[in-house]
């Protein structure tokens, strides 16, 4: 589990890139100050513990969450802050289609490649 400390360090960070429009990097910041960026992080990390090898779409579904992107959109967050990883794609009990699996990572914990690559 993280401490406060490393919890805000790690879902402080900015959400829009550089790059991106002046409108967007103005939108991300309003959200990411208002603390909703960190709830959603870290209710998603949560349910990535209970529900290993999940789909966005299955953690959604387990969530109850209306809006389908939140998962979608913090899972990749999760994984840059290195508290989730990609797992291989396979077929989502949501949505019937192949879907990229996550599961939760301790940071510091080596990766699935790690693992597949001790044989």
């Amino acid at each position: 589990m993280l401490s406060d400390g490393q919890a805000h360090a790690l879902f402080d960070r900015p959400i829009a890139r550089k790059t991106d429009p002046v409108t967007l990097v103005e939108a991300g910041e309003k959200v990411r100050r208002s603390g909703k960026v960190a709830r959603q992080k870290a209710a998603v990390l949560e349910a990535l513990r209970r529900r290993p090898n999940s789909t966005s779409a299955e953690l959604t579904w387990f969530m109850a969450l209306d809006d389908r992107h939140i998962c979608s959109r913090r899972l990749p967050d999760l994984e840059a802050d290195g508290l989730a990883e990609r797992l291989p794609p396979r077929i989502c009990g949501v949505t019937g289609s192949r879907c990229i699996t996550w599961r939760a990572k301790d940071p510091g914990a080596r990766s699935h490649d790690d693992e597949e690559d001790r044989g």
